[in-house]
Parts: C-alpha cells; structure tokens; sequence
C-alpha cells in the first residue's frame, strides 16, 4: 500500500503525507496510478459538456501538476539545443524555458487536443496506463543520467517478480478491444519503448524525470493517434 501512495504522491497534486515513502515499489504501481488518472477524463469526454475536450485537457494538465509537460518542454530545450551531453543536462536542470519548448509545448497540447476529439474514451484507461508503464521500463533500461536530481528518487529500483504483476495491468485490461486491435496496439508501444530508450541512450546513456516526464506525454499523443488508426481498420 505504501508503494501505491507514494506513485500517487509522485504522479499527481494528490500529496499524501507518508512518514517513509517506498520508491523501489512504487514504480509497478504507475500502470495502477494512470488508470485512477483517466477515469474523470474518462467521465469528462462520455459527459454532454461544451468544449468537453478542452475540460480534459485541462484536467489532465491539473492533476499532474503538469509535471510531464514541464519534462517535455525541458527535454526539447535540451535536445534541441545541438550541444554535448553535459551541457544538456544542465539546460534540463534550467528553471527557465526555452523557445524550442515552448514550441514544443503549444505543438503537443494542439495534437492532444485534436485527438481528444476523436477517440473513444475508454481508450484514455489504457493509453494513461501504457504511458506509465513505459516510463518504468525507461528507468529500469537505462541508468540514471546524474548524481542527483528528482528522478534519484527511482534511480535503484530494480525488477521483481513479486511486484510485476502490476505492470502486467493494462496488457491484461486492453484485450478488451479485441485481439488483433490488442496485438497491434501492443507491437506499436514496444518499437516505441525500443525507439525512444535508443534514443536516450544514443544522446544522454542514461535517464532524468525531465526525460521520463517527456516519455510520458509523448507516448501519449503517439498512443492516441495510433488508437485512433487502428480502430479505422480493426
């Protein structure tokens, strides 16, 4: 149970005071975390609400405190920047944001938007949850990229099989939508999990939460799009 509380503390505004915070388990209960995450959304976008869409957006911007948003925009600052990998990591560490993440940012937030208004929304349980289960398979890859910082917090979690079964969660859940829509689904978010840890490891050889963060949104918006395909032909 502490492991659960703390992923909620870590991933939404939702702070629960705990007198020892469990970060080695509380990464197998991100999956968990996204699901929680997406039922109001879930609500929002099934409710008769003008600019329902745009309340989602909202919504889910709140709740995480836009912590993911403030990873993307950090991320894309840094990467874009053409410089060596030190420097980087430093420009990630920088309060200030950069236009390179502000475009970003607007770019990400305009997609979102446009996709909210075409998916079906159940699929936000599984595409909330799939985004968080790739964050943990980021950290558990690849090695921590500094000596401190807000991702340190997970950097020595390792995997055990008394806790896996959590992130077998939305695997489980999203036969729902049928088999082939399953497999599909599934085989697009392990090239995108493969492209993007090859990506980090390539530019930084390692992980930061700014970087996590980024996974996160950015596997959303991919996951959605996708989601939005495949239902055209499954």
């Amino acid at each position: 149970m502490k492991g659960f509380l703390t992923a909620v503390s870590f991933l939404t505004i939702l702070k629960i005071d705990l007198k020892d915070y469990d970060n080695k388990k509380a990464v197998y209960f991100f999956p968990m975390v996204g699901l929680l995450i997406a039922l109001p959304a879930y609500l929002l976008l099934k409710s008769n609400l003008h600019f329902k869409e745009f309340f989602t957006l909202l919504y889910l911007t709140i709740i995480t405190g836009a912590l993911h948003l403030d990873g993307l925009a950090d991320t894309a600052d840094a990467f874009f920047s053409h410089k060596e990998r030190e420097k980087k990591l430093q420009i990630m560490k920088d309060s200030r944001i950069g236009v390179m993440g502000a475009v970003t940012l607007i770019l990400a937030s305009l997609f979102k938007y446009e996709l909210l208004k075409d998916i079906h929304p159940s699929i936000l349980f599984f595409v909330l949850s799939y985004s968080r289960l790739g964050a943990v398979i980021v950290m558990l890859t690849l090695p921590y990229a500094r000596e401190s910082g807000t991702g340190s917090f997970f950097k020595m979690v390792e995997l055990k099989s008394i806790y896996s079964f959590f992130l077998l969660i939305p695997l489980t859940i999203f036969l729902y939508q049928g088999l082939l829509f399953s497999t599909l689904f599934n085989t697009v978010f392990i090239l995108l999990c493969i492209i993007l840890i090859s990506f980090y490891k390539k530019i930084i050889g390692g992980w930061t939460g700014d970087m996590v963060g980024a996974f996160i949104e950015f596997s959303e918006i991919i996951m959605l799009y996708i989601s939005i395909e495949l239902k055209t032909y499954c």
